[in-house]
């Protein structure tokens, strides 16, 4: 895969100690959070996507899942910073609880799905 090509290339003797972090819990939950940040580069999250083993239908739930969360977030974020928005506290109260609810979730799915493949 070009993700682990890529990854040997720029982590050099390091490259087991850094797919070891990515393949674990946290690391797919850190990936799930970086493809729900409004801005954070897509070729980024498709190289270490490339990189991180998961099946096709974990890959799409989380994708589907943070980007729709991604573009909530730019769409309300941007109606409060161009001065359209006077609740602003609620939809920053609504961004924070849907974005822990999210992380909750995501963190049982890969506990359930790390427990399944031992």
């Amino acid at each position: 895969c070009f993700g682990n090509k890529l990854l040997k290339w720029t982590a050099g003797d390091s490259y087991k100690d850094w797919q070891k972090k990515l393949n674990s819990p946290a690391g797919k939950t850190i990936y799930a959070i970086t493809v729900a940040a409004p801005g954070f580069p897509d070729f980024m999250l498709a190289w270490v996507a490339g990189s991180i083993e998961m099946n096709f239908w974990f890959y799409m739930l989380i994708n589907t899942i943070c980007k729709a969360i991604e573009n909530i977030l730019l769409i309300y974020l941007g109606i409060v910073l161009s001065g359209g928005g006077n609740i602003w506290f609620y939809i920053y109260l609504a961004i924070i609880v849907i974005s822990s609810i999210v992380a909750i979730i995501l963190k049982i799915i890969i506990k359930k799905r790390d427990k399944s493949e031992r």
